[in-house]
């Protein structure tokens, strides 16, 4: 094995292993797989983004296309939503064409991957501007520098706040409760 090879595999094992990687929340919206038949609880901390279908004669206009809010009450024909501004708010159910529930951090991981990605294009590029010397070459530069800024990168990216992020729920097996 090459001096190069045993760096890039120390590499791989610094960032596998490093625990802001192997961390992932998850939020509201992950509480249950849309693969199962068991109900998703949504509580009236929830954000939800609901679209409706396009129908001017049925849809008010505050309503109509995508709008955020929360649920303050769900029954088999309604959908009693408070929106963003504070307003209460009907929603008939057969005009919820899409809902989605909010997760407030994110995928952490993903934010972790690219700061990794960009502490390792830092580091090669300052592998590069480096003069090498009689004991390292060009090449041993630029992957040494690498190996030490990806996790300085996979840090800040980890450290950096995440989005909203948002997750399609079947409203059928949407059930709501007052309380988290």
């Amino acid at each position: 094995m090459t001096r190069h090879h045993a760096l890039g595999l120390a590499a791989l094992v610094l960032i596998g292993s490093s625990p802001a990687a192997a961390a992932i929340h998850r939020g509201p919206a992950t509480r249950d797989s849309t693969a199962t038949a068991h109900p998703i609880v949504i509580s009236s901390v929830d954000r939800v983004r609901i679209e409706t279908v396009w129908d001017p004669a049925r849809v008010p206009g505050p309503l109509r296309g995508k709008f955020v809010g929360s649920v303050a009450g769900l029954n088999h024909e309604n959908l009693t939503v408070v929106l963003s501004d504070g307003q209460p708010a009907i929603v008939h159910r057969d005009l919820v064409k899409q809902l989605e529930v909010a997760s407030q951090h994110g995928p952490r991981w993903k934010h972790t991957l690219i700061g990794a990605g960009i502490g390792a294009a830092f580091g090669a590029l300052a592998g590069l501007s480096s003069e090498p010397d009689a004991w390292l070459d060009q090449g041993d530069l630029v992957l040494i520098a690498a190996i030490l800024y990806t996790p300085i990168g996979a840090i800040v990216g980890a450290a950096l706040p995440a989005g909203t992020t948002w997750k399609e729920v079947p409203l059928e097996r949407v059930e709501w409760k007052p309380e988290p």
